[in-house]
């Protein structure tokens, strides 16, 4: 089977690692000269916590088993970091907080309450913030964080040497489904032939959807309305 994966991020870095080991014949497509996506602009946080509804929850937690998973597979660990995660409501929203972390460890979801002071020892770079705080900390152990450029250089050159190939710095302009596959128009104007073209464009998920008469509706979020979402659920509000 011939397979087309557009977008070299994380998932299409990935998609393109399962499926050549598994003999199919694949070629990754990215419009930027670097093979990384949009993956290597964000911060590759691994949790489960506070996701809702259950089903999400539930999704994540396997997720966060699943990356263990692929580094055992790669034989390699370096880009995965289980150093945990804080979080904090200062003086208010104590009982909220108190709840989350009760409702996770409920779940068998690692997390517990610890002191100001026990986090100044895990983290000293906080030692300023919580030199003189009297509220408790939510600690989540098992969370960490990926290396994402570093992940996708790997997934990539396990993918190469499965037989994948890489067309970087090639803006997809076309996609023509007809009996039995689908043609991949480049920039340029070459073409791709498969039986599966796979959308792992991101943020152009849409657009290249688009051109073979379907429709993803994304949503866009600034900064800023990011954050105070972020803020209200931390405190227990509705978002």
């Amino acid at each position: 089977m011939d397979v087309c994966v557009v977008g070299a991020g994380i998932i299409g870095a990935a998609t393109a690692y399962h499926l050549a080991r598994l003999g199919a014949r694949v070629t990754v497509i990215e419009a930027n000269r670097e093979l990384r996506g949009a993956s290597y602009a964000t911060f590759g946080w691994i949790n489960a916590n506070g996701k809702q509804p259950d089903h999400y929850f539930e999704l994540n937690r396997t997720g966060m088993s699943e990356h263990d998973e692929l580094a055992r597979s790669l034989g390699n660990s370096s880009w995965l970091h289980r150093t945990g995660s804080l979080a904090w409501t200062g003086d208010v929203a104590g009982d909220a907080l108190a709840a989350r972390v009760a409702e996770h460890a409920s779940r068998d979801y690692p997390a517990e309450l610890i002191s100001a002071a026990v986090v100044r020892e895990i983290e000293p770079e906080l030692e300023a913030t919580f030199k003189a705080a009297t509220w408790d900390v939510a600690y989540f152990p098992s969370e960490g964080w990926v290396e994402t450029e570093t992940l996708i250089g790997l997934l990539l050159g396990a993918a190469k040497t499965a037989g994948a190939s890489a067309r970087p710095g090639f803006r997809v302009q076309g996609v023509e489904a007809h009996n039995g596959g689908a043609t991949v128009t480049l920039e340029g104007g070459s073409r791709i032939g498969a039986d599966v073209v796979v959308n792992c464009a991101g943020p152009d998920a849409g657009m290249l959807a688009g051109f073979a008469g379907l429709l993803i509706v994304l949503a866009v979020i600034s900064a800023v309305d990011l954050a105070w979402v972020l803020h209200r659920k931390a405190r227990g509000e509705p978002g």
